[in-house]
């Protein structure tokens, strides 16, 4: 009998075993060619990102990066993203990643929260900074025909540092070529007694590779009120919708009351099916 328990012990140790290694992620490494987004402007159609994950942790390298015109390029490697399998590809998620410049940790880049998705032949993340948010999106719209559909998209947003979950809705003028804008229950901070929608209406807007918009000086209207709250006005605002994906970048004017006045708002959010 003892004879043969010992090859049966060595038998469910085996299978144990190869059912633990199955929990983890395949080895997968893939490059893909999108848009480079940083601060909700496009600053490059082609740019080129790497993606490498082994034992359920991501590597993405965010190549010739720059941020402004007169800014040399650099590669971006952002490490140590935790990632899951999903029923279309992998989730990535992490906080507080210190990402890499030619080797270096650069403190300066530092990354409060980091998403991303690998889903067939599309990838897309979203890095926020202290300096604003790094999005790589590579899901196309056609040239020249992107699609001006009403949507919700659901997302985190912004204010300086507090940050929200929310939706905002876009809904399209093509006669105008405006779009209206509402952030829904915003808040600018966590004692902040009661959430607002905004509405920022008639924002022109451009289609060609991608759908953006900005405007300035924008008085919006408040929980539908009928008349605009200067109160509340926007010295800038900008934004796009690339694939499905819609991000905002905006400030408020500097003259305004001391809790509102040039509050910095970021938004980034995946459409609601």
């Amino acid at each position: 009998m003892k004879n043969l328990i010992l090859p049966l012990l060595a038998i469910m140790a085996l299978f144990v075993s190869c059912s633990d290694d199955s929990e983890g992620t395949q080895p997968y490494d893939n490059t893909f060619y999108g848009n480079l987004i940083y601060n909700a402007a496009i600053v490059a159609s082609d740019a080129k990102c790497d993606v490498s994950i082994v034992d359920n942790v991501a590597t993405v390298t965010l190549y010739a990066v720059k941020f402004a015109p007169a800014m040399p390029a650099m590669d971006i490697v952002i490490p140590g993203i935790s990632c899951v399998k999903s029923n279309t590809g992998y989730l990535l998620s992490a906080e507080n990643v210190v990402p890499l410049v030619a080797g270096v940790p650069v403190e300066a880049y530092a990354m409060s929260k980091v998403t991303g998705e690998v889903a067939g032949g599309t990838f897309t993340i979203s890095c926020v900074t202290a300096r604003g948010t790094i999005v790589f999106d590579n899901r196309f719209a056609m040239p020249g025909n992107p699609a001006l559909s009403d949507n919700s998209y659901a997302g985190e947003l912004l204010v300086g540092g507090f940050a929200k979950n929310t939706v905002v809705d876009v809904t399209f003028n093509e006669a105008a070529s405006t779009v209206d804008i509402v952030i829904n229950d915003a808040k600018f901070a966590d004692n902040m007694p009661l959430v607002i929608d905004i509405a920022l209406r008639g924002i022109p807007y451009t289609s060609d590779e991608t759908i953006a918009f900005a405007a300035t000086d924008v008085v919006p209207y408040i929980n539908a009120e009928p008349e605009p709250v200067n109160a509340y006005t926007f010295a800038t605002f900008e934004g796009n919708i690339v694939g499905g994906r819609l991000v905002l970048a905006a400030k408020m004017s500097e003259n305004l009351a001391p809790y509102v006045a040039g509050k910095v708002f970021e938004f980034s959010g995946e459409i609601v099916e």
